[in-house]
């Protein structure tokens, strides 16, 4: 998993977006004029999404010293690599969920009208969005985090694995390490 190939490229800028939408959305949302109930969820959605953006840049603050003490290098570079790792998360979380959603809204729409179910192809397609981005959503953040920890942390392996190599090709009487 090279970090710096073209795909990964194209999903970090698909985490930016996401991240960005979301701030324009937390401050947007609340300045919308007043219509009521709609208003006040409004406001709460900003709010919960401006409380979202704000633990996730306390969080990568604090992991920032941490990994600026494992690697010992500026906290300027190690809050540059979670960053990194923060904007791939949200990238490949939204690529599952788009890809819930389409996948959703096909099958529904195609399994309604093979069975010839009661309904519009608009109940079908929004049902079948609505469900396949659910249940992507249970799925999709843990398998991005597994994904981002895979590439944080593959060149330690990587390194481990040929020193073993290494140590067996000098000592082929030794026991594996």
């Amino acid at each position: 998993m090279n970090p710096d190939h073209p795909f990964w490229r194209r999903i970090d800028w698909l985490g930016t977006a996401c991240l960005g939408v979301l701030l324009v959305a937390a401050v947007l949302l609340p300045l919308l004029p007043d219509q009521g109930a709609r208003h006040e969820r409004f406001v709460l959605t900003g709010f919960g999404i401006g409380v979202y953006m704000g633990t996730f840049l306390i969080a990568s603050l604090l992991f920032a010293g941490a990994v600026r003490e494992r690697h010992n290098s500026s906290y300027s570079d190690g809050f540059r690599r979670v960053c990194r790792w923060v904007v791939r998360w949200h990238g490949l979380v939204l690529m599952g969920l788009s890809a819930g959603a389409v996948a959703g809204g096909v099958l529904y729409l195609t399994g309604g009208i093979l069975l010839k179910m009661e309904g519009s192809a608009v109940w079908f397609l929004l049902n079948g969005i609505r469900d396949g981005t659910w249940y992507l959503l249970v799925w999709t953040p843990g398998a991005a985090l597994v994904i981002c920890f895979m590439q944080a942390f593959g060149p330690y392996k990587n390194k481990d694995s040929t020193t073993r190599s290494r140590h067996k090709e000098e000592n082929p009487r030794s026991p594996a390490v």
